[in-house]
């Protein structure tokens, strides 16, 4: 009796194929749905916190909660809903540099009222 062999070409090119996928899809999920131009600063903190809420604010009003566009009357709604999942209590706003500073306070004020610890501002270092 021969010796069955098992031809392992078909499954590597598979497993292959779904590893671009999966790393072309999560590529995908790291862009904003809102396009920011971060004003620039001196004061840039360097911090990978993973354990955060980011809320974007365009220049032309927009508002997104971690890359899902939303209305601003939504915000304070899936900000005490998010926050509790969240022990730091970190909120970062990625507003753009042309955005009013009324937006950008009544995402602080909101941020705020529904219990984040610490919200900051997000800036990038000046290009030289």
């Amino acid at each position: 009796m021969a010796n069955p062999k098992i031809n392992l070409t078909p499954l590597i090119d598979i497993c292959m194929s779904l590893l671009m996928v999966f790393m072309a899809g999560g590529v995908l999920l790291l862009e904003p749905s809102l396009k920011i131009n971060v004003p620039e600063a001196l004061t840039n903190e360097e911090k990978d916190e993973t354990d955060k809420i980011v809320l974007y604010l365009s220049k032309d009003g927009h508002f997104a909660i971690d890359d899902m566009t939303i209305q601003y009357q939504d915000i304070e709604t899936l900000l005490s809903k998010k926050l509790p999942l969240i022990a730091s209590g970190l909120v970062i706003i990625k507003a753009d540099k042309e955005a009013t500073h009324f937006n950008l306070l009544r995402l602080m004020s909101v941020a705020k009222k529904v219990g984040a610890n610490k919200v900051t501002i997000a800036t990038e270092l000046p290009k030289t």
